[in-house]
């Protein structure tokens, strides 16, 4: 028996090269049917792109550490501590950041190799600060909740910024690490932990969709248009002001409605509705109609986590309606956008019985672990 296994402090799975242990046992040989062991090689520089790869666990091979800068400059020579006699936190100004250059990859125990040195994880150094492993997908998302934070696409009430996000992270970490140096997190990896092993990842039944890659999904497209329905009663185009109206108009109120419209997509869904406020001339124009859901789905105004998606595919969905039927208002792109946006219905719901593609699956709980930190 070797040193215990680390596992991700955002996502609960594993690092590191499967291929090996899973081909040997009958029992999991099939999570690799198709692979071979030279699919889950790891670079000696960075894993190969994967936006076109149909390899289940490459992206697992790429990790990062996630702390405060100086922390890099003295874990090395800094041997585990005990919580217990943790040092008071001395907080810098020093921005958090993510280490991944040159490449970072998982050690065994707790220690992670980056630029020829070697780093432990989740326990403190002298000054505190704590440095968690993550894989570079985890930490994409991460950095891409606090964008939709900084943009206004998502509340930006109890952690507002990525300093905030470590704090928090480090201030709890005491209270849920166990004598392995895993971290058991409130929210427990929503069943990821469950396949925690001593020394290795547990593959068993259920386990494959905690270990798709969540940053890219070439699923989603077709599974968004499945979901979306023609709206039940069809709404009617809403009457606007009329060109030759001899009320008069000045400023924001005169511009023309196409204007308005372009305006209105480009900002974040709050920005939008406040502008609606502005005047009793832009509450009649923008009104909460299929079309204004749609053109802020698509531009990446309501739903944050949705980049991969084909918003041409979308665009060309949207004109197949029945003879008769406009197809501004045909779809039901309001209820699409509610059913998306609830990301904690959709990590409720197991995706290999509900449809719901593994890679969004996974990108939903990964997104809910990190906005759920605030609640801790």
């Amino acid at each position: 028996m070797g040193l215990p296994e680390v596992y991700c402090s955002v996502c609960g799975a594993s690092f590191g090269n499967p291929y090996d242990s899973l081909v040997d046992d009958p029992n999991t040989a099939y999570l690799v049917q198709g692979h071979t062991n030279h699919d889950f090689e790891v670079s000696k520089t960075r894993p190969p792109d994967i936006r076109n790869a149909d390899v289940t666990f490459q992206w697992l091979h790429d990790a990062q550490l996630f702390g405060i800068p100086s922390s890099l400059e003295t874990s090395e020579e800094l041997k585990p501590v005990v919580y217990a006699d943790m040092p008071a936190y001395k907080r810098t100004d020093e921005h958090p950041a993510f280490f991944g250059d040159p490449y970072c990859h998982y050690g065994e125990g707790n220690v992670f190799h980056l630029g020829g040195r070697t780093y432990p994880t989740h326990y403190p150094i002298n000054n505190g600060d704590i440095l968690f492993a993550m894989h570079s997908n985890c930490a994409n998302i991460i950095k891409r909740v606090f964008v939709a934070k900084q943009d206004g696409v998502i509340a930006k009430d109890g952690l507002p910024t990525l300093r905030a996000y470590y704090d928090k992270l480090r201030q709890q970490c005491p209270g849920y690490v166990d004598e392995w140096w895993n971290i058991y997190w409130p929210h427990e990896y929503y069943g990821a932990c469950d396949y925690w092993g001593y020394d290795e990842w547990e593959y068993a039944k259920g386990c494959q969709k905690f270990l798709v890659d969540p940053l890219h999904d070439k699923n989603l497209t077709a599974f968004v248009l499945e979901v979306l329905k023609p709206a039940q009663p069809r709404e009617e185009a809403p009457l606007l002001l009329s060109k030759t109206s001899n009320r008069r108009t000045s400023g924001l109120d005169s511009l023309p409605t196409e204007i308005i419209d372009q305006v209105v997509a480009l900002l974040p869904t709050a920005s939008a509705l406040s502008l609606r406020l502005v005047s009793s001339t832009f509450a009649t124009r923008i009104q909460l109609t299929q079309r204004f859901f749609r053109e802020q789905l698509l531009g990446g105004n309501l739903v944050p986590y949705l980049w991969d998606l084909d918003v041409k595919a979308c665009r060309d969905m949207q004109q197949g309606v029945p003879e008769g039927e406009d197809p501004d208002w045909y779809w039901d792109w309001r209820q699409l956008t509610r059913y998306l946006n609830d990301v904690a219905s959709i990590v409720e719901h197991d995706p290999d019985s509900s449809g719901i593609p593994r890679g969004f699956w996974n990108r939903c709980r990964l997104w809910l672990t990190v906005v759920e930190a605030e609640v801790w």
